[in-house]
C-alpha cells in the first residue's frame, strides 16, 4: 500500500477560512426590509452575481403601488472582509453589512442617497 505524505492530504482539503466564508455569503443572500418613512417601503437584496463574479446588494425605496417604477434604486457590488462584514467603499462612503441574531445591521449608507434612511436593522422577508 503507498502512503502519500500528510502535506499532500492537506493542500487537497479546503482550507477552513473558505468553508467558514462560504457559508457567511451564503447566509447574508437573501430579501432583507427596514421600517421605512412615510408611504415608502425599503428593501435590501444581496445577491451572488456570478456571471462577474461577484456579490452585490441593492438598495430599493419604493412606494406601496406595486406597478409604480422604485422611487431609488442603488446596486453596490459587496465583498466579505475579516471583520466578517460584507463591505464596499465608494468615494462618497464606505458601507458595511453584518449579519446579527435579528438580521443585518447596515452602517454607512447616506441619507441624501435616496432621501430617506436606509441604516439600521433589516430583518429577513419571509415567503
Amino acid at each position: 500500500m503507498k502512503s502519500f505524505p500528510i502535506l499532500a492530504v492537506l493542500a487537497c482539503a479546503p482550507s477552513p477560512a473558505f468553508a467558514i466564508e462560504d457559508r457567511m455569503e451564503t447566509t447574508f443572500d437573501a430579501s432583507w426590509t427596514t421600517n421605512c418613512p412615510g408611504p415608502y417601503q425599503c428593501s435590501l437584496e444581496i445577491f451572488d452575481r456570478s456571471q462577474i463574479g461577484k456579490r452585490s446588494a441593492a438598495f430599493i425605496v419604493a412606494t406601496n403601488d406595486p406597478a409604480a417604477d422604485p422611487v431609488c434604486s442603488y446596486v453596490f457590488p459587496v465583498i466579505p472582509n475579516a471583520d466578517g462584514l460584507l463591505a464596499t467603499a465608494t468615494r462618497d462612503f464606505v458601507l458595511k453589512i453584518a449579519l446579527v441574531d435579528s438580521g443585518l445591521y447596515v452602517d454607512g449608507i447616506p441619507d441624501r442617497l435616496c432621501g430617506v434612511r436606509l441604516d439600521g436593522h433589516y430583518r429577513e422577508l419571509g415567503d
